[in-house]
């Protein structure tokens, strides 16, 4: 239990076992019931106010104890125990420090020694649980602290990653543009080049058309005989060869032609006769 509670429960068990401001039973000067010595105590000054004293000298428009409590006017009041206690008692409750506010009051409480005991115990223990709070509480906050600090630095390497990982994407994405656009380049180059080629196959066949129904040249007609000829050469021996030769060039010699147009076409076909492979074997 803390602090509050266990007064609350002494106070239950014992209404007139603790009175603020009275001395201890069993003390030196005590007479008489606690209610005969209330009723001869003077009369209770406001907890926080301090009696009255005759005001300081002074000019009227010196500072006063209403316009600040720490200035040199409060030099001369002088507070009772009890007002001392429970000044401090205050200051602790204003900065939240609960088990400190009760410890001061603790030397103004009145009753059997053995209950302030169980009080003061019940304000260590409340202390020493509030210490274990803190202590625990500033655990978790170094344990929640590495923990958020570890996540903070994976989430820094992730987001290191993903912006790698994203230039990665965006130069892929970049070469990737560029291969289309080069196969594009090349695919309109192919089509160029398979309509130009179809184009000169036509032209190909028109000219072999045209030249098969044209007559042969001149040279095209020596060229053959000086083939026709030379073909029996690949089948004869070597003294056939040489007589066949010789048979060839009587047929062929100039001299032999009926007339001057047959000499200049025998001259042409006995020229192409020498130059073919097959003469010269």
């Amino acid at each position: 239990a803390d602090g509050p509670a266990s007064i609350s429960a002494a106070d239950a068990a014992s209404p007139a076992a603790f009175s603020v401001g009275s001395a201890p039973r069993g003390s030196r000067g005590a007479k008489g019931p606690l209610r005969q010595r209330a009723k001869a105590a003077p009369p209770a000054v406001p907890l926080g106010f301090p009696e009255e004293a005759p005001a300081p000298h002074g000019p009227a428009n010196a500072d006063s104890p209403d316009e600040s409590l720490g200035s040199a006017a409060w030099s001369g009041v002088r507070f009772s125990p009890v007002e001392a206690c429970l000044q401090e008692a205050r200051r602790h409750l204003a900065d939240q420090q609960l088990p400190a506010a009760l410890r001061a009051c603790l030397p103004v409480l009145d009753g059997p020694a053995s209950a302030v005991e169980m009080i003061r115990l019940c304000i260590t223990s409340w202390e020493q649980e509030e210490r274990k709070l803190v202590v625990r509480h500033e655990g978790e906050t170094n344990s929640l602290t590495c923990k958020f600090m570890a996540a903070r630095d994976r989430a820094d390497k992730l987001n290191d990653q993903k912006a790698a990982k994203d230039l990665e994407i965006l130069k892929e994405r970049r070469l990737r543009i560029e291969a289309e656009n080069r196969a594009a380049l090349l695919r309109q180059r192919h089509n160029e080049v398979v309509q130009e080629n179809y184009f000169l196959q036509q032209q190909l066949r028109r000219a072999e058309q045209q030249k098969a129904r044209q007559p042969p040249t001149r040279e095209e007609v020596v060229r053959q005989l000086a083939k026709f000829e030379c073909a029996p050469l690949q089948e004869c021996d070597h003294q056939d060869r040489a007589s066949l030769k010789k048979k060839l060039l009587l047929k062929w010699h100039p001299d032999k032609q009926p007339s001057c147009t047959h000499a200049s076409l025998a001259t042409q076909v006995m020229q192409e006769l020498q130059n073919r492979a097959e003469w010269s074997w």
